[in-house]
């Protein structure tokens, strides 16, 4: 996956710039991973509950990515 994003990339920004992208990204998300399972620990949640509810957060993440990859492919037509 990452030879792939990183050939995609090259061709619009250059490889450099689409590894600092790539790790900023990674990064940013891996604190707002942290800051939703602190959140829910803190509201008296069980571990496996926060992971659980870590999961469902990623589910309705990657639907909303897939609903948009499908609506990106319906314009292009």
């Amino acid at each position: 996956m990452n030879t792939v994003l990183q050939e995609e990339g090259k061709k619009m920004v250059g490889t450099g710039k689409t590894i600092a992208i790539q790790n900023f990204v990674e990064n940013a998300l891996m604190l707002v991973g942290s800051g939703i399972y602190y959140v829910i620990i803190y509201l008296g949640t069980t571990v496996s509950g926060a992971i659980i509810a870590q999961g469902l957060v990623l589910l309705v993440f990657l639907l909303y990515l897939a609903g948009q990859t499908k609506r990106l492919a319906a314009t292009r037509m």
